[in-house]
């Protein structure tokens, strides 16, 4: 009766021993399954703070290329303003001094016409 005793009596410790070394078994599971969890979690953050970053580099280039755009086209726009005037200021000036040639020539074929009444007029005299 004592050897049944003790036999149950190991049996239940070993009962007990198998129980928890069972849950110990199943908590250290399921503290690597939360661990394994959290890590995934960081994993799948770190990426979408990756992502966002790359987002807002990606608008930041396209910003800047807009601008340099719209940069690039004002000051084309400016020069061909400039070149426009440029182009007008030498039109007038040619004109301005064909004008003046044909005054200047104008004046010189009244002053031969005023030499040449001159002329006819000292010869009538005599």
């Amino acid at each position: 009766e004592a050897q049944d005793t003790a036999a149950a009596a190991a049996a239940v410790t070993v009962a007990a021993d198998a129980k928890a070394a069972g849950e110990a078994r199943a908590k250290e599971e399921q503290a690597a399954k939360a661990q394994a969890e959290q890590k995934a979690k960081g994993v799948a953050e770190a990426e979408k703070r990756q992502a966002a970053e790359r987002l807002a580099a990606d608008k930041e280039r396209e910003l800047k290329a807009e601008q340099k755009r719209r940069t690039d086209k004002a000051k084309k726009e400016a020069d061909d303003k400039v070149l426009k005037e440029a182009q007008d200021t030498a039109a007038a000036a040619a004109k301005a001094t064909e004008e003046e040639g044909k005054a200047a020539a104008s004046a010189k074929v009244a002053e031969a016409a005023q030499v040449e009444a001159t002329k006819v007029e000292a010869t009538k005299a005599e």
